[in-house]
């Protein structure tokens, strides 16, 4: 609740602060591709499929659990930086022909470097997954029902402090804290239950 309740707060004052302009449909197009790299490659790997067969092998060996994640991350991980490589290098053309044709070449520019640093939030973001799914199979609940609360208040930093001198550029490098907040809280918790 309290997620969603920030969650609301940063959409006020993304809204307020940028309105409709063509800089923030520059921002809003610049997330559609880092979106579908993570939906695609973070969620397949952590969806209902490794919970439940990372929990089994809790129970039956610890080392082979622990192996089974490592590998799973580890495999993730270079899936999304090979991707995240091929959109940092072909950003300008995808968002010209896929993503927003329709802005002007200046606001594609911009896109473009925005989606460049959004990859970087997205990678953050899905380790966070993995660790939220690790640390519920230890029935840790508390630390990964926080770390989205963090993402959404990296992001108000950013849409506050950042983005009056930088402008969307700055509410995209909020998004990257966000996503490395909502990863780091969860490390200490991963130590504790023996990752």
């Amino acid at each position: 609740i309290a997620s969603r309740m920030i969650g609301l707060v940063r959409e006020v004052i993304i809204a307020r602060q940028f309105g409709t302009s063509g800089e923030y449909d520059a921002y809003l197009a610049a997330f559609r591709i880092p979106d579908l790299v993570f939906l695609l490659i973070m969620t397949g790997s952590f969806g209902s499929a490794f919970i439940p067969v990372f929990r089994g092998l809790l129970d039956q060996d610890e080392d082979d659990a622990w192996r089974l994640a490592s590998a799973v991350i580890t495999w993730t991980a270079v899936a999304v930086v090979i991707a995240s490589a091929l959109v940092l290098v072909f950003a300008d053309p995808i968002v010209r022909h896929l993503v927003a044709p329709g802005l002007t070449p200046e606001l594609q520019a911009l896109s473009a470097r925005i989606m460049r640093i959004l990859l970087v939030a997205q990678l953050f973001i899905g380790i966070g997954i993995a660790a939220k799914g690790i640390l519920e199979t230890h029935h840790r609940f508390a630390v990964p029902g926080l770390a989205p609360l963090l993402y959404n208040i990296g992001i108000i930093f950013g849409a506050i402090a950042l983005a009056p001198k930088w402008g969307v550029t700055g509410l995209a490098i909020g998004v990257v804290i966000g996503g490395f907040m909502h990863f780091a809280i969860q490390l200490p918790e991963l130590r504790n239950v023996g990752i």
